[in-house]
């Protein structure tokens, strides 16, 4: 079973992924995490939630980067950085596997606080052939 600063990673992970939560303004989401905490993770104090908080934040900044990093490295065949990392090289077959299914704008969108934008922007004829157009 998990311990109680388990179940309240796993609480608040699911607090800033959830469609639902997401929507409902943050000091009820707040207050909700509070009840959760106090009813099921009675252990974990404010200050252990406040470094959580900061924790998830800031993995969830290096996910998101290093998502985009990768992809675009794979996309755009960063020549040694692809040959030389065998994930990478993954990463790339599978992005080659299934570029007809991406969708860039919504892509750049989601994006484009992370500096991808006009790459991705860039990346509009992967799919097509030269006749295509």
């Amino acid at each position: 079973m998990f311990s109680d600063r388990e179940k309240f990673i796993m609480v608040m992970t699911a607090m800033v992924t959830s469609p639902t939560a997401t929507k409902l303004p943050r000091d009820v989401r707040q207050t909700l995490l509070d009840y959760i905490k106090n009813k099921h993770c009675k252990s974990v104090t404010d200050a252990q939630w406040h470094e959580i908080a900061q924790d998830i934040n800031e993995t969830n900044k290096m996910l998101k980067d290093e998502m985009m990093k990768g992809a675009m490295k794979a996309a755009e065949g960063h020549g040694n950085d692809v040959a030389d990392d065998p994930t990478l090289r993954k990463v790339e077959e599978i992005i080659q596997k299934n570029k007809d299914e991406i969708n860039l704008d919504e892509l750049a969108k989601k994006t484009k606080d992370l500096g991808y934008k006009k790459t991705l922007l860039g990346f509009k004829g992967w799919g097509k052939k030269k006749n295509d157009d």
